[in-house]
């Protein structure tokens, strides 16, 4: 397998899709920083697709895999643990990322909102 010469360096949300049968599959997206003593090496698309099961007993080993297409990254094949070893960000991480959207009174701006509703 061929490997790209760098893969990106910045946290980049990855998509994990769960789920079976009929139901919509759930996405929870996580965010991974591939350059924490991680083995790696990029792949193209249709070479992952050829080699699954090869890359998949890599990543049960504990080697990263960065899927590519056209040379940019689009996914990371994972080990479990490390996708589990991240947590999720506090939801008051989110704290006054909205600050004066509301106005200074939002209950009041809300009320108002309503009654135009009315």
């Amino acid at each position: 397998m061929r490997s790209a010469a760098r893969a990106p360096t910045s946290p980049r949300p990855v998509c994990l899709r769960g789920g079976s049968g009929a139901s919509a599959p759930t996405v929870r997206t996580v965010h991974l920083n591939l350059e924490v003593h991680m083995k790696r090496r990029a792949v193209g698309a249709e070479e992952a697709r050829a080699n699954l099961p090869a890359l998949l007993e890599d990543a049960h080993r504990g080697k990263a895999t960065v899927i590519t297409r056209r040379g940019v990254p689009y996914a990371v094949l994972v080990p479990v643990e490390q996708a589990r070893e991240h947590k999720r960000l506090p939801f008051l991480s989110l704290k006054g990322t909205g600050a004066g959207l509301w106005g200074k009174r939002a209950g009041a701006t809300v009320a108002k909102m309503r009654d135009e509703w009315e």
